[in-house]
C-alpha cells in the first residue's frame, strides 16, 4: 500500500495514510504539514498540504472523519511504502519523469531507491484469455471471481450470444436451442466473435472470457483472435456426465441444443453414453490446444492454485476480494435426477471407466489400479455387438397427438385472435404474458387441458411462428403432477425475428403425468405481437429408456 497523488487529495487537503493509526508519528503537525499528497516534501517547498490542528478531516457538509483511526492490520495491510526508509525516490507523472529522473537510467547497485510509478501509463498491448472448458465445469464461478477479484474484465459466455449494436452489446443468445445450426456453420460463428471485438479492443483492461461452446470453434477463435491465449478449465469427469444429466443433456434423441461428437455409432447411444463421450473428446481436444490447464476442484480450495495460474498469465488477482467467493456456488446443478458416481449402476460404470479412463489418467486424476481391471472386464460385457448383429426393427412411428390452437388460453396480460388457422398473439404493456397453447391455467391442470405424458417416450413440436425485428418471446413447457400442480417450468425454445420455423423435442420426466406448452412473454420486453401459423405435437419412443 502506498500514499498516492490523487487531485482530490488535494483539493481535500490529505494524505490517505493519514488514516492509518500505525502510521500516525508523535507530532503528526510537525512531520506532515507541507507534504505532497504522495508523502514527500512538494520541491522547492511547494504544493504542501496544511495539516489540520485537530487531528479531524472536515468535509464542505461538516461532516469529520478522525485521522489516525483505521487500523492497517485489521484491513491486511503491512506497511506504507511512504514509511519504508529509502536514499532515493523516483515518481512519474503522466508516464512521464518531469519531476524526478528515470530510475531506468540510474544505478541502483547501492542505496535504497523507491519508484512511483501510475501502472496505467506503463501497461502493454491489451492481452485477451479464453478459458475453455466443458460445460458443468467451474465456468460461471470463474468468470465471476475473475471480474471480481482479478485485474481482468471477465465475462461469461458473452461471445457466440451477443451482437453490437451501435456500439453496446445486445444480448442474442445462440448457444441453447438451435445450438446444432450454429455448430455446422463456421462462417456465423466468425462472424459473431468478430462482432464483438470492437467492444473487448474499447476495453480499458485485459479480457478474459470464460466459455464452453467456443471449444467447438477453435479455428474461428483462434483465426478471429490469434493473439490470445487458451486456457484449459477441467473438472473430474464423472462429476461432469452427472452434472450434464441433471441437466437433461441428451435426453432426448432428437436433441439440438448441445454438440453432436464424431464418434461411430453416436445416434445408438443413451444420454449417459453420450455425455462421457463429450466430456472425453472436448477435454482431449482443450488438452492440445491449450497453454496452460486449472483443474477445478483445486481451485476452489482457496486462492493460491488460482494465484498461481492467473500470475502465469500476467493477471493481476486479489485474494481479500476473491475470499468470499469460495464459500458460494454459484450456477448450482440440479438435484434428484441423475445420481453421483457412488450410485451409478456397474454396468454405468464400466461404461463410463471404458470411455473415460484414458483421459483421466492425461488429466491426473486418481485411477484404482485393481479398479481398472475389473472394470475393464465389466465393459467387456456391454460392448456394442457389431452392426450386422443388431436389431434391425424399426421403431414405432411418430403418433399425432389432438392439437387445437383455436382452444388456447390466454393470460390477463395480452388479447388472442383467431382467423383462419392463425393465432395472432397481442401483449398488453406493464405485465407478464402467455398463451398456453393446450388451454387451460398455468399454475394447475386439469385432464382436459394439455397432453398427458407417458414414460419411455419423448415429444416433437413443429411450430411455424413469426415476430417483429427486435421482438422476443419463449416456448415454456410446463410440467403437472397426478394432482395437476405445477412440478416445472422448462425453456425450450426462443422465437426470433429472422427464422420462423421451429422444431425442438423434450423429455418430460417420469415425475410429470401431464404437460402444456406456452408462448411466455416477459414484461421486461413485450413484443408488439407473435403470429402462430400452425403447431404440431407427436410422442415418440425412445429407444434408450436407461440413462
Amino acid at each position: 500500500m502506498s500514499a498516492h497523488g490523487d487531485k482530490s487529495c488535494y483539493d481535500g487537503q490529505f494524505i490517505n495514510y493519514w488514516q492509518f493509526r500505525e502510521l500516525r508519528p508523535a507530532s503528526p503537525q510537525e512531520s506532515e504539514n507541507g507534504l505532497t499528497p504522495e508523502g514527500v516534501p512538494g520541491p522547492d517547498g511547494q504544493g504542501g498540504l496544511q495539516y489540520p490542528l485537530d487531528h479531524v478531516l472536515t468535509r464542505p457538509d461538516g461532516a469529520g472523519f478522525a485521522l489516525w483511526s483505521t487500523s492497517m492490520a485489521e484491513l491486511g495491510l503491512e506497511y506504507d511504502a511512504m514509511h519504508v526508509p529509502f536514499d532515493h525516490y523516483y515518481t512519474d507523472s503522466g508516464g512521464e519523469w518531469t519531476r524526478s529522473p528515470d530510475p531506468c537510467s540510474v544505478s541502483m547497485d547501492t542505496g535504497r531507491h523507491q519508484v512511483l510509478c501510475h501502472p496505467e501509463h506503463w501497461k502493454g498491448s491489451q492481452k485477451i484469455f479464453f478459458f475453455l472448458s466443458t460445460a458443468r465445469s467451474g465456468s460461471k464461478w470463474l468468470s465471476t471471481v475473475l471480474d471480481a477479484a482479478s485485474s481482468v474484465t471477465s465475462r461469461h459466455e458473452c461471445m457466440l450470444n451477443h451482437r453490437l449494436v451501435q456500439g453496446e452489446l445486445v444480448e442474442d443468445k445462440r448457444t441453447a436451442d438451435g445450438f446444432l445450426e450454429l455448430q455446422t456453420d463456421p462462417h456465423s460463428v466468425k462472424k459473431l466473435l468478430l462482432d464483438v471485438r470492437p467492444w473487448v479492443e474499447r476495453l480499458k483492461r485485459d479480457y478474459a472470457e470464460v466459455n464452453v461452446y467456443l471449444e467447438e470453434f477453435l479455428p474461428e477463435l483462434t483465426a478471429c483472435y490469434p493473439e490470445s491465449t487458451l486456457i484449459h478449465l477441467h473438472r473430474r469427469p464423472a462429476d461432469v456426465v452427472s452434472s450434464l444429466l441433471n441437466r437433461r443433456w441428451y435426453d432426448t434423441p432428437e436433441d439440438d441444443r448441445h454438440p453432436v461428437m464424431e464418434v461411430e455409432h453416436w445416434e445408438e447411444m443413451g444420454p449417459f453414453e453420450k455425455a462421457c463421450w463429450y466430456v472425453r473428446l472436448v477435454n482431449e481436444r482443450l488438452m492440445q490446444a491449450c497453454a496452460l490447464s486449472l483443474r477445478f476442484d483445486r481451485m476452489i480450495r482457496g486462492p493460491k492454485e488460482l494465484e498461481i495460474v492467473l500470475s502465469q498469465l500476467g493477471i493481476g488477482f486479489y485474494p481479500r476480494l476473491a475470499k468470499p467467493y469460495f464459500s458460494k456456488t454459484i450456477n448450482a446443478g440440479e438435484k434428484g435426477i441423475f445420481p453421483a458416481y457412488r450410485r451409478w449402476s456397474r454396468k454405468q460404470k464400466a461404461r463410463y471407466h471404458a470411455i473415460c479412463d484414458p483421459l483421466k489418467k492425461e488429466l491426473g486424476y486418481h485411477i484404482s489400479g485393481r479398479l481398472l481391471i475389473w472394470l475393464s472386464q465389466m465393459a467387456l460385457l456391454f460392448q456394442k455387438p457389431p452392426k450386422s448383429q443388431r436389431s434391425t426393427a424399426q421403431p414405432n412411428p411418430p403418433e399425432p397427438l389432438p392439437v387445437d390452437i383455436a382452444a388456447s388460453s390466454a393470460s390477463p396480460g395480452c388479447t388472442v385472435r383467431h382467423a383462419s388457422g392463425v393465432l395472432e398473439i397481442v401483449p398488453h404493456g406493464g405485465r407478464h404474458a402467455h398463451v398456453l397453447l393446450g388451454g387451460g391455467a398455468w399454475h394447475r391442470t386439469t385432464n382436459d387441458a394439455g397432453w398427458p405424458s407417458e414414460l419411455a417416450h419423448y415429444y416433437r413440436a413443429e411450430l411455424c411462428a413469426s415476430i417483429a425485428a427486435g421482438d422476443t418471446a419463449r416456448v415454456i413447457c410446463l410440467l403437472y403432477d397426478a394432482e395437476g400442480n405445477q412440478l416445472e417450468q422448462r425453456g425450450l425454445v426462443r422465437l426470433r425475428s429472422d427464422k420462423s420455423e421451429y422444431v425442438f423435442s423434450f423429455r418430460p420426466g417420469s415425475e410429470a403425468v401431464r404437460f402444456n406448452l406456452a408462448v411466455y412473454m416477459s414484461a421486461t420486453a413485450l413484443p408488439a405481437s407473435v403470429v402462430v401459423r400452425s403447431f404440431t405435437l407427436h410422442k415418440l419412443p425412445l429407444t434408450h429408456v436407461e440413462w
